[in-house]
């Protein structure tokens, strides 16, 4: 986006009144000059959104889950401490 700014303000300078060249104009900045597809970032923030909410599911069931976590791993402790 940083090597992107120069250009895309002289195609602003250039075209104040005409928004839809001036959004054909950087639709192909992106696509042709620099191989930028937008659906390739928006698959990328969705695959990011999808393992952070993974992350919050895991958490929470976690939380959730955790007496029952407790009781077991109490449970195995005097199970291995009886064995001895």
């Amino acid at each position: 986006m940083r090597k992107m700014r120069p250009r895309l303000a002289k195609i602003k300078e250039r075209l104040l009144m005409a928004t839809a060249i001036e959004a054909m104009q950087q639709m192909e900045l992106y696509k042709v000059q620099y191989q930028s597809h937008f659906l390739a970032r928006f698959l990328c923030s969705l695959f990011r959104f999808q393992s952070l909410l993974s992350l919050y599911r895991v958490i929470t069931d976690h939380l959730a889950h955790r007496d029952q976590v407790a009781r077991y791993l109490r449970a195995a402790q005097i199970s291995m401490l009886s064995r001895r």
